[in-house]
């Protein structure tokens, strides 16, 4: 079997070495147009350059990766915004700060607080917080005046309800952003485990808007 380069079979090497011996098991050798292609010869020589190639393979994606949460963070620590914003909040667009970047329409965003929406938050918090109300009654106070407090608009038109449910006010009470945090990458738990990668700025700088 050939393949361009073994970084493409796998980007780290634990991955690359596993589908190296179930090939061997199958008494198929692995060979990359990258390296030297032949049978004979010192086999030491070609699995040290095989080595070396995959550990530079892993190297340049933990590199990768490294820059670009480092890009996220400085995009939080300057006030920017991350995804889709919350309820209580709309994104302001700017002029992306790269020229390059500006020339080709690209822009960038900042949450401000979205009128009566944010007005609904503060009261969610208050009712809650400081009265101690379950989330089915605060949800049924919400639904009895629906012009006042503007329910959610989930993504997708099959799930909107078009009403407020005990759910969504408990999202709003649980997230970060409304205390000023940016939160990147965030997943709910499944089945009641938790597998939430919750990446809060982790870089130090809450987001712009004010606590809400």
């Amino acid at each position: 079997m050939i393949c361009e380069s073994i970084s493409r079979v796998a980007r780290r090497a634990y991955e690359g070495l596993s589908v190296e011996r179930e090939l061997e098991k199958a008494e198929t050798p692995l060979f990359a147009s990258n390296e030297p292609i032949t049978v004979s010869g010192s086999r030491a020589q070609r699995v040290l350059q095989r080595r070396i190639n995959q550990s530079v393979a892993e190297y340049e994606v933990l590199n990768t990766l490294e820059q670009s949460w480092g890009g996220l963070c400085t995009h939080v620590r300057e006030g920017y915004n991350i995804g889709k914003p919350a309820y209580g909040y709309r994104a302001k667009t700017y002029r992306h700060p790269n020229p390059t970047k500006a020339a080709r329409g690209h822009t960038k965003s900042r949450l401000e607080p979205d009128g009566e929406r944010a007005e609904t938050v503060a009261q969610i918090a208050k009712w809650r917080y400081h009265e101690g109300l379950g989330y089915d009654t605060i949800a049924e106070r919400l639904n009895a005046d629906p012009v006042k407090y503007p329910p959610p608009e989930p993504p997708g038109r099959t799930r909107a309800r078009g009403a407020w449910g005990k759910t969504s006010v408990y999202e709003i009470l649980k997230n970060p952003k409304y205390t000023g945090y940016q939160v990147f990458n965030r997943r709910a738990p499944a089945r009641g485990t938790a597998r939430s990668t919750t990446r809060s700025n982790g870089c130090g700088r809450p987001s712009r808007p004010t606590n809400r």
